[in-house]
């Protein structure tokens, strides 16, 4: 059980934790939060091992919660749209929380209701892709290129290449462009890809779709 502090360490703690710490994309990802206020109300979103919120607080919709009478609430979140990677579980209530230690380093957030709030962590998660598709990232003889190669997917289909940020507790994926390219016959590209900015951590998603069947990280 991972412990999401409530008030100081003499009073009794809400508590987030999961079923199964790794899942697969297409596997419900099974929660219970305990010893929240009754009638509790937040939501929660997950934050990638790159830095950002997965999803915009003011429209996070991964799950939005009302703790019973006792203070409990028990869910799922659908992981189908969620890209492959390692995450923490992550929640802020709008109401009824009271005392909550935040993470110390994260900002507060815009709630859905406009209100601000103090963001509190849970466990660390795994969502493993139902794919056998591979991407790489190597350069491409340009310093604001990047060569992007993937491998294991559909083939003759288009991709969608997207780029993102490693920026600290951004809401939502820091989007930094987006690309298509096109697979040969054996599920294969290659495509470069204009790079105007980086962070230390960067992480480059392909997919088909709405489905991310891929990712891998450059600096």
């Amino acid at each position: 059980m991972i412990l999401v502090a409530c008030g100081n360490s003499s009073e009794a703690a809400a508590r987030i934790s999961v079923e199964k710490n790794t899942v697969t994309v297409g596997e419900p990802l099974t929660y219970q939060v305990e010893m929240l206020d009754a009638g509790a109300q937040g939501v929660l979103n997950l934050i990638a091992e790159q830095g950002y919120f997965l999803l915009p607080w003011q429209t996070a919709d991964l799950r939005q919660f009302t703790a019973d009478a006792t203070g409990q609430v028990e869910g799922s979140i659908a992981t189908d749209d969620i890209p492959p990677g390692r995450y923490r579980l992550v929640f802020a209530c709008s109401t009824g929380c009271s005392q909550l230690r935040p993470m110390s380093e994260a900002p507060k957030v815009t709630m859905p209701d406009g209100s601000a709030a103090a963001v509190s962590d849970g466990p660390e998660v795994t969502i493993r892709s139902d794919s056998n598709a591979v991407v790489t990232v190597t350069g491409a003889g340009q310093p604001t290129l990047i060569r992007v190669a993937g491998t294991g997917f559909p083939p003759s289909t288009e991709v969608e290449i997207v780029v993102s940020l490693g920026v600290p507790f951004a809401s939502g994926l820091p989007l930094l462009t987006s690309e298509a390219a096109t697979t040969d016959a054996n599920g294969s590209f290659t495509h470069d890809v204009t790079v105007s900015e980086r962070a230390s951590r960067n992480t480059v998603y392909v997919g088909v779709g709405e489905r991310i069947l891929a990712s891998t990280e450059f600096s």
